[in-house]
């Protein structure tokens, strides 16, 4: 996705148009199904080597949209919105098995078996495929280091903190 995004950026800097660049991290709320699965099976599979990514509530971008579409100031400006907090793939299955009240282990992996793994038997399915191999890239980018901008955007614009992973992801306490 990255190179995608990139292109857009710089289309939009050429343009000669008025524009403001929100560059949201991972959300928060898509760490529910892996922080389920982890908690399920006492296991955090993951290709994201010891990167760190600071995921951000999907309402905390939309509040952080909402303030540079009614502010003046923003024209021209690049924004990375994020979470409060980074976390490593140890420090997730930690948070993870706090919330689930098991023991839950990373597992590192590289990204061919990861996406293996997340292909299983369905070797023949092209649009799975394609799916782990996205899911695989952002591991990846978390491995490099392209992820791990925690910034204080939510907070600068918006005039609140940003929701942490843990309040996002409190309501699986109640399901364990």
């Amino acid at each position: 996705m990255a190179p995608s995004h990139y292109a857009t950026e710089r289309a939009l800097a050429r343009s000669g148009l008025a524009w403001t660049v929100l560059r949201n991290s991972l959300y928060a709320d898509y760490q529910t199904p892996e922080a389920a699965q982890a908690i399920a099976t006492g296991s955090l599979v993951h290709n994201r080597g010891a990167g760190r990514v600071a995921y951000v509530a999907r309402e905390d971008c939309a509040a952080a949209a909402a303030a540079v579409l009614v502010a003046e100031g923003h024209s021209g400006a690049c924004y990375d919105v994020t979470g409060p907090e980074s976390y490593s793939a140890a420090e997730l299955a930690a948070l993870y098995g706090e919330l689930g009240r098991r023991r839950v282990a990373p597992r590192a992996l590289g990204d061919a078996e990861f996406v293996s793994t997340l292909v299983g038997a369905a070797t023949g399915d092209d649009h799975l495929r394609y799916g782990a191999e996205l899911v695989a890239s952002f591991g990846r980018s978390i491995r490099e280091g392209y992820m791990q901008a925690c910034s204080d955007t939510v907070l600068r614009l918006t005039g609140r903190p940003p929701r942490s992973l843990r309040q996002v992801l409190e309501p699986l306490r109640a399901r364990h």
